[in-house]
């Protein structure tokens, strides 16, 4: 009696599963895979911005202090200064190295850098001493970048420098290579949580995700969507403390379409505030 071989192979059906499942499991990884990558960059940059955060409060605590002085001289309540400006009321300023705003703040080629602080600084309370003290952490990441430097306020002269954003007419003013805040004037928006940029050379300062801080309470709000419109949603109504006039922001780097255009990725990384004494 003849015997038929048994078949041992896979049959259509079932290979044909086979690839299906696999072809899902691969479409799966390549999905979670860029937003694993994401979020442990966002961890990371997270935790390295915490650590610059407290250095910067340990510098400005040792640099912009005079124990000698009963008061701030020269500062106003309500008003925030960038620390940079603040070199006549606090000499040490003056001291303070490149390397010092970057970090890691060892003394090597800061080109290398990725990660700086900037600081603002708004007087609370003149006769106690006490100041609030802003600390924007950014991340620079690439070499090539510049960004827009600040206005800063002289107090010899009690008013700000002047403003220039045509970078043939002023490169200097224009072609700072680490991210910093720098001041938007701002209106009331049709509704609490809405503001208006106004200046047509600061549209592309501010944009979805930024974190601004109102230059006369030092409140800090969060950017929720920037419209076409020049206007921003805040993420909680603007304060009654204060009508909105000026915010600090740190822009994205300078265009290759002109000096009014910022674009590219935001800089800054994290946002941090205490009060001091000084």
């Amino acid at each position: 009696m003849k015997r038929n071989g048994k078949n041992s192979g896979f049959s259509l059906a079932e290979v044909l599963m086979s690839v299906g499942i696999l072809a899902i499991g691969m479409m799966f990884i390549a999905g979670v895979f860029p937003a694993a990558i994401y979020y442990s960059t966002l961890a990371t940059e997270r935790t390295i911005a915490a650590t610059v955060a407290d250095e910067a409060f340990s510098k400005v605590a040792i640099y912009g202090r005079d124990p000698n002085a009963v008061t701030v001289p020269g500062l106003v309540e309500n008003e925030i200064f960038d620390f940079n400006s603040l070199k006549t009321v606090f000499p040490g300023i003056a001291k303070m190295k490149a390397n010092e705003f970057a970090y890691p703040s060892t003394d090597y080629n800061i080109s290398k850098k990725q990660y700086c602080w900037s600081a603002l600084c708004r007087l609370v309370n003149q006769n106690k001493r006490l100041m609030q003290v802003t600390v924007f952490v950014s991340r620079k990441p690439g070499s090539n970048l510049i960004y827009y430097k600040p206005r800063l306020f002289d107090l010899t002269k009690n008013e700000y420098g002047t403003v220039d954003w045509d970078w043939t007419a002023n490169p200097l003013f224009v072609n700072l290579e680490w991210p910093r805040p720098v001041k938007v004037k701002v209106s009331k928006g049709a509704r609490a949580d809405i503001l208006i940029i106004t200046n047509n050379e600061e549209l592309t300062f501010i944009n979805d995700g930024y974190t601004v801080l109102d230059n006369t309470t030092g409140k800090m709000y969060r950017v929720l969507e920037r419209r076409e419109d020049n206007a921003i949603v805040l993420d909680r109504p603007w304060g009654s403390g204060s009508n909105p006039e000026y915010v600090w922001v740190v822009p994205a780097p300078i265009g290759g379409t002109g000096p009014f255009i910022a674009q590219g990725r935001r800089p800054c990384i994290a946002v941090y505030q205490r009060v001091m004494r000084f």
